[in-house]
């Protein structure tokens, strides 16, 4: 993993990203929604220890930030990225009737029947 980037809100209520070396624009560019971060129990545990012995009021965010096996990303599953198979829509825009209809899908048919192809379209 190339690192992350922590977008934090800011005193004037805009997303602020935190210069970190290993942020890089491509990163940037994937996607504008910031990644939430929760406390693992041993994060928040150390943190309400700090917290209530210093009186810190960022104390769990500082421990995250100092040490970072105590903030994990949480991961959201995004579906319809990969591709999903539809026979009949396949058929329907690839098959050997569609090419037919066609004056290019018959040039298609043409040209795989010239070079010998076995299998002329789907």
């Amino acid at each position: 993993m190339l690192g992350d980037c922590y977008i934090l809100p800011s005193r004037e209520g805009k997303k602020t990203i935190l210069d970190i070396p290993e942020c890089t624009s491509s990163l940037l560019q994937e996607e504008a929604r910031p990644r939430v971060y929760k406390m693992s129990w041993l994060g928040s545990v150390v943190s309400r220890t700090f917290s209530s012995a210093s009186q810190l009021p960022g104390a769990s965010f500082l421990l995250g930030r100092v040490f970072p096996i105590f903030q994990q990303p949480c991961r959201f599953v995004r579906y319809g990225m990969e591709y999903q198979p539809n026979n009949l829509q396949r058929k329907r825009k690839h098959g050997y009737l569609a090419r037919l209809r066609t004056p290019a899908g018959r040039k298609i048919l043409k040209r795989r029947r010239e070079k010998g192809r076995k299998f002329l379209s789907h």
